[in-house]
């Protein structure tokens, strides 16, 4: 048989491994019969996109190793994404990702449930949300859901059943089956979240960069009414258009087309380039070379392109640019990496000095304000442990048994609340910065007779 350029190409890289001449720079390597080209994560996947099948070809596939996300099927001949094994639904041609032995052997990737019939995986998120996901319908079981709490960021609705996203509740639209959420009686009566403020019926909520955007999100209109809200001042964390009435996210205002792509200011100013050249970028933000667009700071000198304008003008700014807090430079000298990024097993710096063999010693020694996982290399912040986002690439700081309510926090820190897990710096509370996922930290309640926090890192202030 006469095997295409690409094919022989492929089964040669397909036995040595070396994939980097179909993908060096997420780009697609062309199908021999001009048809289109295929990207790494569509050879071997169970769908021809050459018209000519060459990136399905069997005698490929067979010795194709699959991408790190991935797992062969049984018969040898295709990948699929991990996340699709045991998920009720068929992806290998062979059907081997939902065989019952498998599946129940299997544990269920993080954020996903094992149904009771122990063999499908489903979002732990769709749980008691009076949708079916399981086929046996466990997910919506009434005793068991009755008897449950709701996640983070979750309430129940009146029945004891579902559970709805709290900022779902007096919206105008109903999301808990038995209507609890829109109730009018029970709306008045509700605080709004942080991020929204009432309607002129006392009953919805609105969110704040809705209010004069010349669209009615309120039943009666009232966001709308210039006379009620031109000269309405914008909470910590917002800030006012150019026209003087919208407020915007701080962090959406003068972000460039890279991260706000649609104006949210009528008048366009949140992307002019004259005013956002003397707007002062938020907190934990810095401008870029072009010093009319404001990027996290961890974006800054990352190693990838964030701002408008030449690669080689930000590569220039990066020389002289100071890391922001929790990070420092790479061995190149313009590159900034999280400090709990080095040693993690994963190269962040182009030039790897993150995982430089001769820093990531075992019992090597943590900087100011880090503390070791257990994996004895990899150092994280201690408010990093606890948050419910593993930072630790052995996960060691999420372990059940370590984060519960009533856990010690570091001395200098407190936890949120007293059912959160999460501890932060005590100069973060009642800062006007949110630092708690629900915001417990800028609680108006406690932060009545507390004094005006900072958003400094402790050991540096």
């Amino acid at each position: 048989m006469m095997y295409s350029r690409l094919l022989v190409l492929l089964l040669v890289t397909a036995i040595t491994g070396d994939l980097s001449f179909i993908n060096p720079d997420g780009e697609c390597q062309e199908c021999s019969d001009g048809s289109g080209c295929v990207y790494i994560w569509q050879f071997c996947n169970g769908y021809n996109t050459c018209n000519n099948g060459e990136d399905e070809h069997e005698d490929l596939c067979r010795d194709y190793n699959c991408t790190e996300y991935e797992r062969k099927c049984a018969d040898g001949l295709q990948c699929i994404h991990e996340i699709r094994l045991c998920n009720g639904q068929a992806d290998c041609r062979d059907r081997s990702d939902e065989d019952p032995d498998l599946c129940k052997a299997r544990k269920c990737e993080s954020g996903y449930v094992k149904c009771a019939d122990g063999i499908e995986c489903i979002y732990e998120s769709n749980l008691c949300d009076r949708n079916k996901d399981c086929k046996d319908s466990s997910d919506e079981d009434e005793d068991m859901c009755q008897a449950s709490t709701c996640k983070f960021g979750k309430t129940k609705c009146t029945d004891n059943h579902q559970c709805i996203y709290i900022h779902k509740i007096c919206t105008g639209n109903i999301d808990c089956e038995d209507e609890s959420d829109e109730d009018a009686v029970m709306c008045k009566e509700y605080q709004c979240p942080y991020h929204s403020i009432k309607c002129a019926n006392g009953i919805e909520c609105v969110e704040i960069d809705n209010l004069l955007d010349g669209y009615e999100d309120c039943r009666d209109g009232s966001d709308e009414d210039l006379e009620k809200w031109k000269d309405y001042k914008c909470p910590a964390g917002f800030v006012k258009c150019k026209n003087g009435l919208q407020c915007v996210s701080a962090h959406t205002m003068c972000a460039g087309g890279n991260f706000s792509p649609a104006p949210k200011c009528t008048d366009g100013s949140d992307n002019y380039t004259d005013y956002c050249s003397d707007f002062k970028c938020p907190s934990f933000f810095t401008k870029c070379p072009n010093w009319h667009e404001c990027v996290h700071q961890s974006m800054i000198c990352s190693g990838e392109q964030m701002c408008s304008g030449k690669s080689e003008d930000e590569q220039q700014f990066c020389k002289t640019h100071t890391c922001g807090g929790m990070m420092s430079k790479c061995d190149n000298g313009y590159q900034c990496v999280f400090d709990d990024q080095k040693c993690d097993g994963f190269a962040d710096c182009s030039d790897g000095s993150d995982e430089d063999p001769d820093l990531c010693l075992k019992n090597r020694i943590c900087p100011v304000g880090m503390v070791k996982c257990d994996d004895n290399v990899q150092c994280i912040y201690e408010l990093q442990f606890c948050n419910r986002h593993p930072q630790c690439t052995d996960k060691s700081d999420e372990i059940p048994k370590t984060c519960t309510t009533d856990r010690t926090c570091p001395t200098g820190m407190s936890r949120c609340s007293n059912t959160d897990t999460m501890c932060i710096y005590d100069n973060w509370f009642c800062n006007d910065h949110q630092d708690c996922l629900n915001r417990d930290d800028e609680n108006p309640t406690i932060c009545l007779n507390r004094k005006k926090g900072t958003i400094g890192l402790p050991w540096l202030s």
